[in-house]
Parts: C-alpha cells; structure tokens; sequence
C-alpha cells in the first residue's frame, strides 16, 4: 500500500530550513529490485513522496545446512551543499 511521505530539511544548528536539498529514497519492489526517485527541496526545506515501502529480502542457500536471510530496508538519502550528508533507515529489519 502506498503512503505520502513528507521529508523536511533542516540546519541542525539553528533549525532552518534548507532549500535545495537533494533527497533520494532508496526502495525495493515486492522481486527485491531497487528504485530511486530523486527531488529537491523546496523552500521550506520540504518534499513529498508517494511509495510502498518493502525490505529487500534475499536468501542464500548453504547445502545441506538451513538457509540464511538478509534483509536490506529501504533508505532515505539527504545531501546539501555546504552540509553533511544522511543516510536513514526506513523500516526495521528482522
């Protein structure tokens, strides 16, 4: 199911908004394979996203020894000029 998601850049040092952010969420379809939509932030510091989020699950096989699992969630990726880049986790992970 979809949801709107609405991301604020702020100056962590005095709260401002940052406009002109890029913000790149990192998702993955139900097959695991990944998807990026990149926008910009507006004055306000803020974009609007519109995404079903899914952790991207894969399976490696040991024979003859149980399966092992690993889960990769979705990310959220802010970069500014002149700031430190974020990467942020979505979803929790088993």
């Amino acid at each position: 199911m979809q949801h709107n998601y609405v991301v604020t850049v702020t100056n962590m040092a005095n709260g401002a908004p940052v406009a002109g952010a890029t913000i790149v969420p990192v998702n993955y379809d139900s097959h695991g394979i990944e998807s990026r939509t990149t926008k910009t932030s507006d004055a306000q510091g803020q974009a609007t996203f519109t995404v079903a989020l899914h952790v991207k699950v894969q399976k490696i096989i040991h024979r003859p020894d149980p399966p092992d699992y690993i889960y990769t969630p979705p990310t959220l990726n802010v970069s500014a000029t002149a700031f430190n880049s974020q990467e942020i986790g979505l979803l929790d992970t088993p």
